[in-house]
C-alpha cells in the first residue's frame, strides 16, 4: 500500500511537471491579487510571486529570448518549486521575487549574495523557468560542497544547538560578521574605491570650475576697468558737448544782438540818406542858377 501510494505520488508529480512545461498552459494574473506587503514574508506571500504581474507586463515580455543556456541540469524538484511559487502558471518569475524566496530559505544569505545567485538564471529581470533544463533522474550530483549548501550559517555566532553537529566552522572569504550582520569586505572596498574615484573626479571638476571662475573674474575685472575708462571718456565728451552748446548759445545771442543793431542803424541811416540827397539836389540847382548864360 505504501509503495503504491509513493508511486502514485511520483506519477502525479511527473504529470504536474509535464503540464508545467506545456507552452499551451499559460495563465495570467488576476488584477485583484495582492503583492508582497511588509518585511516579514509568509508562505502565502511568497507564493504570489508570478500572480502579481499584469497582462500588459507579460505581453511586453514576448520579445525576450526564449532560451536560456544554464550551465547545470536541474532536478524535477526545482521545476515543482517553480510551479509552486508561480501561483497562476505565468511561466516566469521576477528577479525581486526570486531574491525574496532565497532570503526565506533560512541559510542567512545577504542581499548581495541573493542578487548574484539570481543573476545566473535571470534575463531582463525575469526567469523563464520553462526554458531551463531538467532531468528525471532520482538524484543529481551537482558537485556543490556541503558548506556551500549551508550558506552563511557557519558565520553565525555559536549557540547551544548547532545547525551542523560535528562540523568545523568554515571560513568564508570576504565575509565578516559585524553586529549580527554579514559584511562583504570586497564589496565595501570596491565601493570605497568607486567613492574615492568619484571624489577625485569631483575634485578635478571643482578645480577646473575654480580655474574657469578665476578666468571669468579676471575678464570681469578687465571689462570693469574698460567700462570705467569709457565712462570717464564719455563724461569728458559730455562736458565738451555742454561747453560747445553753451558757446553756440552765446554766439547765437551775439548774432541776434548784431542783427538788431544793424536793423537799428538801418532805420537811423535811412532819414540821413534822404536828407543828404535833398541837400545835394539843392546844391545842384544853385550851381545851375549862378552859372552865366553864354552871349552871342
Amino acid at each position: 500500500g505504501g509503495e503504491e501510494e509513493e508511486k502514485a505520488r511520483g506519477e502525479a508529480a511527473e504529470d504536474l511537471c509535464e503540464m508545467a512545461l506545456d507552452p499551451d498552459l499559460l495563465l495570467l494574473r488576476d488584477d485583484g491579487e495582492e503583492e508582497f506587503a511588509g518585511a516579514k514574508l509568509e508562505e502565502t506571500e511568497v507564493r504570489s510571486v508570478a500572480s502579481n504581474q499584469s497582462e500588459m507586463e507579460y505581453s511586453s515580455l514576448q520579445d525576450m529570448p526564449k532560451e536560456l543556456d544554464p550551465s547545470a541540469v536541474l532536478p524535477l524538484d526545482c521545476l515543482l518549486a517553480f510551479v509552486f511559487f508561480d501561483a497562476n502558471w505565468c511561466g516566469y518569475l521576477h528577479r525581486r521575487d526570486l531574491e525574496r524566496i532565497l532570503l526565506t530559505l533560512g541559510i542567512r544569505l545577504s542581499a548581495e549574495q541573493a542578487k548574484q545567485l539570481v543573476s545566473r538564471v535571470v534575463a531582463q529581470n525575469i526567469c523563464q523557468y520553462r526554458s531551463l533544463q531538467y532531468s528525471r533522474a532520482e538524484a543529481l550530483d551537482d558537485g556543490l560542497p556541503e558548506d556551500v549548501l549551508f550558506g552563511n550559517l557557519d558565520l553565525l555566532p555559536p549557540s547551544g544547538k548547532s545547525t551542523k553537529p560535528g562540523a568545523a566552522p568554515t571560513e568564508h572569504k570576504g565575509l565578516v560578521p559585524h553586529n549580527g550582520s554579514l559584511i562583504n569586505v570586497g564589496s565595501l572596498l570596491q565601493r570605497a574605491e568607486q567613492q574615492d574615484s568619484g571624489r577625485l573626479y569631483l575634485e578635478n571638476k571643482i578645480h577646473t570650475l575654480e580655474l574657469k571662475l578665476e578666468e571669468s573674474h579676471n575678464r570681469f575685472s578687465a571689462t570693469e576697468v574698460t567700462n570705467k575708462t569709457l565712462a570717464a571718456e564719455m563724461q569728458e565728451l559730455r562736458a565738451r558737448l555742454a561747453e560747445a552748446e553753451e558757446t553756440a548759445r552765446t554766439v547765437e545771442r551775439q548774432k541776434n544782438q548784431l542783427q538788431r543793431q544793424m536793423q537799428d542803424f538801418r532805420r537811423r541811416l535811412t532819414p540821413l540818406h534822404l536828407e543828404m540827397q535833398r541837400i545835394v539836389e539843392k546844391a545842384d540847382s544853385w550851381v545851375e542858377k549862378e552859372e552865366p548864360t553864354p552871349s552871342n
